[in-house]
């Protein structure tokens, strides 16, 4: 009888061994550990000469898609361009989603407090630079070029090439000659010089990230605030940025950081893309990540794709 309790036992510790195992895997091979949805499907459509990405901040799709407060990504940007429907952040807080999106792994970073020129291996940034493909960071009131602290409205956390060791002093040092205060952009729009890649860091306030209490934006609720404050910030600037002094050449990605809440590691997020080439009032609603759009980047210029890592949660 001890024997029969004792196999019965066993054989119950077995079964659920074989359940846990079986919903791992299932886990694992659909989104990833940790329940990230590790999409590589394609994000971006048809190429261009150009492709320019502009990160905000801390906004989840359903606080702004359909917000009147946001009133020129709702009757502009998404009339007028491609929404990603089913789009996820893959962590919190800031600093490691701008990693992934620049390199398809944080490097083990978890925090927005790791080491500028710290981050080893390759990004999109460095194989461009071996590839011949021309890129350049514009990071709004950054005052001097690849500015390794944060000053006034400028945020480092939110500029990602601070962050590679190979793209500083002990690399090739090419943050400081292609990591820019964002007031260059408008010059290199003149001068017809943009590079094929233009990554765009707007400050705190335009990205949504924080109140700053303009009058035209006090609407009796920060989030309110800040989304409002970013959307006016996109309704004077990125005309200028498609049009390209009238060659109409680029096509510009709008995506955020991070949500709220932890579905897909990171939250929901729009992703809009836009530009000449891209069809209007359109829709994905194929599930992707920041995962997703770094390879789709790679794929744009015909460069390595990165191999996403899991961050170690």
């Amino acid at each position: 009888m001890q024997r029969s309790r004792r196999e019965g036992r066993d054989r119950l510790k077995l079964l659920r061994y074989l359940v846990v195992i079986t919903g791992l895997a299932l886990v694992s091979g659909a989104a990833g550990s940790h329940g990230l949805i590790r999409s590589t499907d394609s994000v971006l459509g048809a190429s261009s000469p150009h492709l320019a990405i502009i990160v905000m901040e801390n906004k989840s799709y359903a606080q702004v898609v359909g917000n009147p407060n946001a009133p020129y990504i709702n009757g502009t940007l998404i009339a007028s361009g491609r929404l990603a429907t089913n789009y996820y952040a893959v962590l919190h807080p800031s600093l490691p989603n701008y990693l992934i999106l620049t390199s398809g792994s944080n490097s083990g970073c978890i925090l927005d407090g790791c080491s500028r020129n710290s981050i080893p291996g390759a990004s999109l940034f460095s194989e461009m630079n071996s590839s011949g493909v021309s890129w350049k960071a514009y990071a709004e009131s950054m005052p001097t070029n690849c500015r390794q602290t944060n000053v006034g409205a400028y945020l480092v956390r939110h500029n990602p090439p601070t962050y590679y060791a190979s793209l500083g002093g002990g690399g090739d040092g090419s943050c400081a000659s292609k990591d820019v205060p964002y007031s260059n952009l408008a010059s290199d729009i003149t001068a017809g010089i943009l590079p094929q890649f233009i990554w765009i860091t707007p400050n705190q306030y335009d990205d949504m990230h924080t109140d700053q209490k303009v009058a035209a934006c006090t609407l009796g609720d920060p989030t309110q605030d800040q989304i409002c404050q970013g959307d006016t910030w996109l309704a004077h600037n990125l005309a200028a940025l498609l049009s390209d002094g009238g060659r109409n050449d680029v096509t510009t990605v709008i995506v955020w950081d991070e949500g709220v809440g932890a579905a897909g590691g990171g939250g929901q997020v729009p992703m809009i893309e836009i530009g000449a080439g891209v069809p209007a009032n359109t829709t994905v609603s194929a599930p992707l990540t920041h995962y997703g759009l770094v390879t789709a980047i790679a794929d744009w210029f015909g460069l390595p794709r990165p191999a996403p890592a899991t961050p170690p949660l």
